[in-house]
């Protein structure tokens, strides 16, 4: 009885490896794509409608930065490409 237990339960995990191993992963170029997308979303919706500066997190009351603006200028330029 307790080996027909650990052989279903060493059956079970090792059918569930399988599919884990073995699942559809995108391609590097259609995750580049998605990463690009979130990543100027991110800078677009953050700014600051009145004076453009982009907070440093989602946070409430998150501070700006000169860095976070730099990047969303980047962020701008690369998606107009």
């Amino acid at each position: 009885m307790k080996f027909e237990r650990k052989f279903f339960f060493v059956l079970a995990l090792l059918l569930s490896y399988e599919q884990i191993l073995f699942a559809e992963h995108p391609s590097d170029e259609a995750f580049l794509d998605k990463l690009e997308r979130d990543t100027f979303s991110y800078f677009w919706y953050e700014a600051n409608p009145s004076n453009g500066l982009i907070r440093d997190s989602t946070s409430p009351g998150s501070p700006c930065s000169i860095a976070a603006v730099g990047f969303g200028l980047v962020s701008i330029c690369i998606a107009e490409k």
